[in-house]
């Protein structure tokens, strides 16, 4: 069974989940968080590693491929309208407007995008991009834990997808609150992705349930008024709060009263269906793990994800003329060998012919000598008589 571990933090802590895939199946052998050391800085990712090693080591887990997760606030962002093109085209030429558009990017900086609607006279597309510093601060956490970084996904994307994936035929226009210790990824789902997103920073658990649930309040109402400007005017249908609904009941009860909308806890470990096998006792604060749990099932179940920026849609690499060459030499050799095979089964058909034709004439042969004799003795005894 391949190991896999998904890993993602921010200024307070950091998450792990450690599974393994058999075939599209999961198996969820570890889930737990480390805190950060407090004397770390923006950028110090060294401690990050090296508290996240010595909590792996302690656990017993060695080697493995890295599903590693990013926030919003490390990222930049942008819709991008196009003229039509051919699949294969959009991604050079959402490279170019994002050269254009991005406030800072470079040639060298990955930059992956999801496609979010098509017309006849326009493509739209969301865009991410994301600095080679913070890939290489990203690598140096999983090099200093001993992983193998295989996926660099968009925190939001994968916590979308968990939610999309455990009821696919609900449709609403949902915003998606995922609450962490002092922020929150505030994400809006339409029409089966993720069509805006934002991080905010909120008051941190020491300042109590209310003070948090206040602060979230203007946040959430800010995010629905700029998501509906950017979804052409189509409004907020239903709220979600990734976590247990005992933990947030301050939470949804004062969301209750001051928004007329349906909102609901999601416990991300309750989400996954029959296939998901839980080996390890569900960690405090579940609906942190909500990202890491959509990075492993969308890389089991299919390989695909929303954005990935260690492989980012790329247009298809364009066969060589060597392969091209080999191919039509391939195929002079194979028709070579077609005729000398038809040549030869002719050549041993004609040979056939003239063996019979040899055997049928020395037979024909034997009986002219046997007449030959028989009228000699014929004419011996005509000239007796």
């Amino acid at each position: 069974m391949a190991k896999l571990i998904a890993i993602e933090w921010d200024a307070n802590e950091a998450r792990v989940i450690v599974g393994r895939s058999r075939g599209k199946e999961l198996a969820i052998d570890d889930a737990f968080g480390v805190a950060v050391p407090r004397d770390a800085v923006a950028g110090d990712e060294a401690s990050v590693g090296q508290a996240l090693a010595a909590e792996l080591r302690r656990r017993g887990h060695g080697k493995a491929d890295a599903l590693v997760g990013v926030g919003r606030a490390s990222i930049e962002l942008r819709k991008i309208q196009l003229p039509p093109a051919p699949d294969a085209e959009l991604p050079d030429m959402v490279r170019f407007q994002a050269m254009r558009q991005f406030t800072t990017i470079g040639d060298d900086w990955p930059l992956d995008f999801v496609p979010l609607a098509s017309t006849e006279t326009a493509v739209e597309v969301l865009a991410a991009t994301l600095s080679p510093q913070i890939v290489a601060q990203l690598k140096a956490v999983c090099a200093a834990c001993d992983l193998s970084p295989k996926r660099l996904l968009l925190r939001p994307f994968s916590a979308a997808s968990l939610l999309i994936r455990s009821n696919p035929e609900d449709r609403r226009v949902r915003l998606v609150l995922d609450l962490l210790a002092s922020d929150a990824d505030l994400f809006v789902i339409a029409d089966g992705s993720v069509a805006f997103m934002r991080t905010v920073r909120i008051p941190s658990l020491d300042a109590g349930e209310a003070v948090r649930a206040a602060a979230l309040l203007g946040e959430t109402r800010r995010t629905i008024a700029a998501a509906q400007s950017q979804l052409g005017g189509r409004r907020i249908e239903a709220i979600s709060v990734f976590g247990d609904a005992d933990r947030h009941r301050d939470l949804l009860d004062h969301f209750q009263k001051q928004l007329e909308l349906p909102i609901d806890c999601a416990d991300p470990f309750a989400l996954v269906d029959a296939s998901f096998e839980w080996r390890a006792e569900p960690p405090e604060n579940s609906g942190r793990f909500a990202p890491l749990l959509g990075m492993l099932i969308d890389e089991v179940r299919d390989g695909r994800h929303a954005i990935d920026f260690l492989s980012p849609r790329k247009r298809p690499v364009p066969k060589s003329a060597r392969e091209r060459y080999l191919a039509y030499t391939a195929l002079a050799i194979a028709a070579g060998c077609l005729f000398a095979l038809l040549v030869k089964f002719q050549l041993d058909r004609e040979n056939r012919i003239i063996g019979e034709l040899t055997a049928e004439l020395k037979s024909l042969k034997t009986n002219v000598d046997a007449v030959k004799k028989r009228e000699s003795h014929f004419k011996q005894v005509e000239q007796f008589a």
